[in-house]
């Protein structure tokens, strides 16, 4: 293991049968993958980024699986004599011969193929670097690859702290207007009222 903090963790919520608050220990082994910033008012400001220096496929989500869908054909044999083939075969040869290319037409074709992928290649070539959006998702393999950006509008308080879960966030501007995320609270529609309380009893174990 390479969080000690993680295993103490298990073994505490292992035990949480014999006392209850122990299931809260579970906090310890868990890792948020999430970057959250926040205002002086709590609320979630969109100027505020964080820089991750790999491409954004390295950490992108994975593709839907499709399912491949194959047509089967069926062949059906056919009686072919043996003249009909010879002539067929005779007349193929005949065109090909026809339609064959000079060599130097062939060599010309051969030389742009590559330098035709060379330029697709650097086309689709992808940035080294890209930056993760507030709020994002950010696993723990990401970490060592980001890093804040202190020349933009908000900035960590603490600076040195790494770049993940909640981080409190310090205007640099703050005469200037404001541009946030906005939440949006759960519908209160549908909601059922609370059961009530039981009422009080005295349990008496059965002798064995």
């Amino acid at each position: 293991f390479t969080k000690m903090s993680a295993v103490v963790g298990l073994a505490l919520w292992s035990q949480h049968w014999f006392w209850y608050p122990m299931s809260h220990f579970m906090e310890l082994a868990l890792q948020p993958t999430v970057l959250i910033g926040l205002n002086h008012d709590l609320k979630l400001p969109t100027a505020f980024s964080v820089v991750c220096s790999t491409k954004p496929s390295v950490f992108a989500y994975p593709k839907r699986l499709e399912e491949k869908k194959e047509e089967k054909k069926e062949l059906v044999a056919t009686a072919v004599l043996s003249t009909t083939a010879k002539a067929k075969a005779r007349l193929a040869k005949q065109e090909a011969d026809h339609k064959a290319p000079p060599p130097a037409a062939v060599d010309a074709e051969v030389d742009a193929a590559p330098v035709a992928a060379i330029v697709a290649e650097e086309k689709a070539k992808e940035p080294t670097s890209f930056n993760v959006q507030n709020p994002s998702r950010v696993t723990l393999a990401q970490l060592p690859h980001l890093s804040f950006d202190l020349s933009q509008r908000y900035v960590p308080v603490v600076p040195t702290r790494r770049p993940a879960g909640i981080v409190l966030l310090k205007d640099r501007h703050p005469h200037e207007k404001e541009s946030v995320v906005a939440v949006q609270a759960p519908s209160q529609a549908g909601a059922e009222e609370e059961a009530d309380a039981p009422e009080p009893f005295e349990f008496e174990p059965t002798p064995l």
